[in-house]
């Protein structure tokens, strides 16, 4: 894995962590005033979950199981308008973020062990 790729997996843990230690009100803002690089790393992780590239626990898959059309409307060709509309509604942020920093801290302590061994 290149290391743009590394510093990429890198920032959105940052971004992630902090949207998941904000409280409600202030996610939907952040969502709302967000440009579209955020909108697109959600999504993107999204995407990653949806492929199986970020393993779930069964409990997380169960409880993203209940947003599994709106995850799926996230990852195809629509306008950053609607994604944040469903990224706000529901509560699927607050089911979402820990599952995707979670897989990203493990994604990236693989890539770490294995500069390490070279």
């Amino acid at each position: 894995m290149s290391d743009i790729t590394f510093r990429k997996l890198l920032e959105q843990r940052r971004l992630f962590y902090v949207l998941d230690n904000l409280a409600l009100k202030y996610k939907k803002a952040v969502i709302d005033k967000a440009d579209r690089k955020l909108i697109m790393d959600l999504c993107e992780g999204i995407l990653n979950i949806l492929n199986e590239n970020i393993k779930l626990s069964e409990h997380d898959r169960d409880k993203l199981r209940k947003y599994r059309h709106k995850l799926r409307r996230l990852v195809q060709p629509v306008d950053v308008k609607t994604r944040k509309k469903i990224l706000k509604g529901g509560g699927l942020l607050g089911v979402l973020i820990p599952p995707l920093i979670h897989g990203i801290s493990a994604i990236i302590s693989g890539i770490a062990a294995s500069r390490a061994q070279k």
